[in-house]
């Protein structure tokens, strides 16, 4: 899934999500300039700009395993 809103209005993961936030140079969204993840899935990482321009995609995580 991937959304397009504000940064102010970033939603706030669950237990299991983790967010990827992909920041592009203009509104064509075409040039990739900066990216970083956030949440509790996987390693996270920030890399070059914050535009008002980005996408957002959720990353549904979990161990995996039986739950009894």
């Amino acid at each position: 899934m991937a959304l397009s809103m504000t940064a102010s209005a970033l939603p706030y993961p669950g237990p299991d999500e983790g967010y990827v936030q992909t920041c592009y140079s203009d509104a064509t969204r075409t040039t990739i300039v900066g990216e970083r993840s956030y949440g509790n899935c996987g390693e996270r990482f920030d890399w070059g700009d914050r535009t008002r321009y980005f996408s957002l995609s959720k990353i549904v995580c979990g161990d995996g395993g039986p739950h009894p």
